[in-house]
């Protein structure tokens, strides 16, 4: 179920079937309409409910979200490591949904494969956590105990982040009759400025092992979360894994810079941990 690079000989680390980085990751969705919500599940093949709890069911790389864009394509996984588990999702007091993946990417495709297959009406994204280190092993039998990782004790205790509305504020500058265009301009840079200031200084003394953070869906903007969602993903996944090699200074800024300076020199932005 896994794969495994090594670092050193004692050291290996862990990425999923379809080649991405371990980050266990949960989904929190809004339920509805829970009759018709496990009505509209029960018409895609890839799900299939667990025979000892109705209300848990597991999404499968099979039929419907063989198409998904995760790094390693369905047609290109050997046949031996079939069937593959891409979530694990469960059902709490009929009204909240909890999706369990083992990556970042993983989670973004499948909110969109939900998307896409599941009526906006029955349920709706609420929040979504993930670790924010890698995972290494000894040797492939210890990878065995990660398959029954308890998601619960991983994530039940993280505070959710709640938005500050830092990004409202700065946008709404923009409709203010009283300041002047370069008024908003050096208001948005100060602003801007003071908050990249207090990233980096709330990673580089207190980078959380988890994380947790609030969404107000909104299913007009679904591109523009999926985007943002892909974009952190990204930034994420390189503070993990430089972290993981022992560059406990490196921050989401330093991410970000590398990825525009990447970008202004005319070359594709590496979207890859550098594995």
């Amino acid at each position: 179920m896994f794969n495994i690079f090594k670092k050193e000989i004692s050291d290996v680390l862990i990425t999923t079937t379809t080649g991405e980085l371990f980050i266990p990751t949960r989904v929190y969705y809004k339920i509805h309409n829970l009759h018709l919500f496990k009505k509209a599940l029960r018409k895609l093949k890839c799900i299939q409910f667990w025979e000892e709890d109705s209300n848990c069911f597991t999404i499968a790389y099979y039929k419907e979200a063989k198409k998904l864009n995760l790094t390693t394509h369905y047609q290109d996984v050997p046949k031996e490591l079939y069937p593959i588990s891409l979530a694990n999702c469960c059902i709490k007091t009929n009204s909240v949904l909890h999706m369990d993946s083992r990556s970042l990417t993983r989670s973004i495709e499948l909110i969109n494969f939900l998307v896409k297959h599941i009526p906006s009406n029955l349920i709706e994204i609420i929040s979504f956590a993930h670790m924010n280190k890698l995972l290494s092993v000894k040797d492939q039998s210890e990878c065995e105990g990660l398959l029954s990782q308890d998601y619960n004790a991983l994530f039940d205790d993280v505070i959710c982040d709640e938005d500050h509305g830092l990004y409202d504020k700065i946008k709404s500058l923009d409709s203010s009759d009283d300041l002047t265009a370069e008024q908003i301009n050096n208001l948005k840079s100060k602003a801007l400025e003071a908050a990249a200031t207090f990233i980096e200084e709330e990673e580089r003394n207190n980078y959380p092992d988890a994380e947790k953070f609030s969404i107000k869906y909104d299913r007009a903007n679904h591109r523009e979360l999926i985007c943002m969602l892909t974009l952190k993903a990204i930034v994420k996944e390189k503070v993990a894994y430089q972290h993981y090699k022992g560059y406990k200074d490196y921050t989401s800024l330093d991410a970000i810079e590398e990825m525009v300076n990447q970008t202004a020199s005319n070359k594709p932005p590496d979207l890859s941990p550098n594995l």
